[in-house]
């Protein structure tokens, strides 16, 4: 019986495929319940309490580079349909526990859970879509992102007034996924990982030095962007601005600058072409050193947004470059390997950007800021004069 021809344009499919982004930025959103689980659990570190908000990127790294190899094996969809599962009771189960170390374990699961279906919330794109239409999705996609970072970062900040028990609840919101991917995605045959496993047509999936080029720059930037999530409850608290769930909704509030900017990526990456990248770090930049001299609500807030609107091309463009410099047929192996970047960067953030601001006698959160802030700089720089010598070789 002949399969049934998949309408890619229809929006139903592309809400489907584009729901499993809503998780992206989800879990170190966590810390805005930090001064509550310090509380609830003395005995442990403030390094220790914080990684929780960023655990969960450490089991992703074990797990990505293999979601391809278990989708060649059960198939595309009954891998993300199983990651969002994982993602579920990882993420809600710590609201009925009292251990640390078993709040500890389900966030690796939850990590677990993400490492299956977070490569293909990407790859699937390139399966689906090509030239333009691939742009304009890569944009959407950051935008249901950030539309899940803001729409969670609000609800943190109302569930945290309960508790970090009520908190933890909030990860339920991997239920809307799980329902519209469920019902609205179909992979076709000729599509998905089972019969391209089986089929001699298919080239071996490969990189390259370009590929980890990416990757690497990918990772510097979430490592140093997290620093926005996790130290500013923390600055706005230290800097008697507001209060720890006022941070929440402003990080949620970022999320939507965020996911405007990512809507519009297609004609301003038209426009700046590859220069899109390192005017991106550079307005990060700008944006970490209001923060980080803040004094009043306000400010803050200006330099929040700011950030979120710059960050907001900055994965777009990343997998925009990986789609042209990737190997042929090699979508889903690149894919993996810069979120597995992606993954280590965050968890690495609180210790890498604590220790690197502690050598500069920076140790507090606005000195985070700083420090962090500058680094972008650097970055950013270096990338506008590595794009204009590819242009003039070009």
């Amino acid at each position: 019986m002949k399969e049934a021809k998949i309408n890619t344009d229809n929006w139903s499919f592309k809400l489907g495929i584009l729901s499993v982004s809503l998780l992206a930025q989800t879990a170190p959103l966590l810390s805005v319940a930090t001064p509550q689980l310090e509380k609830a659990f003395p005995n442990m570190s403030q390094e220790a309490i914080e990684e929780l908000s960023s655990l969960p990127n450490l089991s992703v790294v074990f797990l990505i580079l293999f979601s391809t190899a278990i989708a060649k094996k059960i198939g595309i969809k009954k891998t993300v349909m199983t990651g969002l599962f994982l993602f579920l009771i990882g993420g809600v189960l710590p609201a009925f526990l009292n251990n640390y170390w078993a709040i500890a374990a389900c966030r690796l699961l939850m990590g677990l859970g993400f490492g299956l279906f977070n490569p293909f919330s990407v790859s699937m794109l390139y399966i689906f879509y090509k030239d333009e239409d691939l742009s304009n999705m890569l944009g959407y996609q950051n935008c249901f992102q950030n539309l899940g970072n803001a729409a969670f970062g609000v609800l943190m900040g109302v569930l945290v007034l309960g508790g970090w028990r009520v908190a933890f609840m909030g990860f339920a919101i991997a239920i809307i996924p799980l329902l519209l991917f469920g019902y609205k995605v179909r992979i076709p045959a000729d599509k998905d990982e089972t019969a391209a496993d089986s089929s001699s047509k298919k080239e071996k999936q490969a990189t390259n030095a370009h590929v980890f080029a990416i990757a690497t720059l990918m990772l510097i930037g979430i490592a140093l962007f997290m620093v926005m999530t996790i130290k500013l409850p923390s600055f706005v608290v230290t800097a008697k601005i507001t209060s720890t769930s006022v941070a929440s909704s402003v990080l949620g509030g970022m999320a939507l600058v965020s996911m405007v900017s990512s809507s519009i990526f297609g004609k301003v990456q038209h426009i700046l072409k590859n220069y899109i990248m390192g005017i991106a770090l550079l307005g990060i930049f700008i944006s970490f050193i209001i923060v980080a001299n803040s004094h009043t609500l306000i400010i803050m807030i200006l330099g929040v947004a700011v950030g979120g609107w710059f960050f907001g091309w900055v994965f777009p463009q990343g997998f925009f470059r990986l789609g042209e410099v990737a190997p042929k047929n090699s979508g889903n192996l690149a894919t993996s390997i810069v979120l597995m970047f992606v993954s280590f960067g965050a968890f690495l953030s609180p210790i890498a950007t604590n220790g690197i601001a502690q050598l500069f006698g920076m140790g507090s959160p606005a000195g985070v800021f700083t420090v962090s802030g500058y680094i972008f700089a650097i970055v950013g720089i270096a990338h506008l004069v590595y794009t204009a010598i590819e242009y003039k070789r070009a």
